[in-house]
């Protein structure tokens, strides 16, 4: 058997007889839709992801917290798909009532909560609110300043109650990143 080279005619690498066409874009720019219908229309609505997929099952996820969090009026629960889903309410006090009883949790996991807001960050829903105690830290630096830094350290720091007892303080943290347990407070003097 006798091997022969093929000729670019051959093999087909002739000149492209037809005019060149740009690729296609990834990226089309479009003009901003007039949208104000659909963000009134979802205002009344809660964004969630759970933290665990394999344990978290968003189909069996969904019944439990309507049940849970049903006032007269049952919320209209969604799957989203990744983990995601979503409730809309029929009134502002009932969406009030269950963001302010935060956190959440599903399946021995903690759930993510969020009132749902016009963002397309990759990042939305990751805030979880928590009453977090301050424990370690020396009774005369139980300041208000002392506290807000080490809830900043942690996540949005949102307000402290300091009694004469103890130290609290509610921050949301970012549940997709793992939990901050222990801070080291510095003083200017080195302390």
């Amino acid at each position: 058997m006798t091997s022969k080279r093929l000729s670019i005619a051959e093999k087909g690498k002739g000149l492209v007889s037809e005019p060149y066409q740009a690729p296609r874009k990834a990226r089309v720019q479009v003009q901003a839709p007039d949208n104000s219908y659909l963000i009134q229309k979802h205002s009344l609505t809660i964004v969630g992801k759970v933290t665990n997929p394999s344990a978290q099952k968003v189909w069996s996820l969904i019944p439990f917290f309507t049940e849970k969090w049903s006032n007269g009026r049952r919320p209209r629960g969604s799957d989203l798909g990744q983990g995601m889903f979503q409730f809309q309410f029929n009134d502002e006090a009932d969406l009030l009532e269950v963001l302010e009883k935060r956190p959440y949790q599903y399946a021995k996991w903690m759930v993510i909560v969020q009132r749902w807001e016009p963002t397309t960050t990759p990042n939305f829903p990751s805030l979880i609110p928590s009453w977090i105690k301050v424990q370690g830290i020396p009774l005369h630096l139980w300041t208000e300043e002392a506290i807000q830094g080490i809830g900043k350290d942690i996540g949005i720091f949102e307000e402290a109650e300091i009694t004469l007892l103890n130290v609290r303080m509610r921050v949301h943290v970012n549940g997709r990143l793992p939990l901050i347990t222990i801070s080291v407070l510095e003083y200017p003097n080195g302390d």
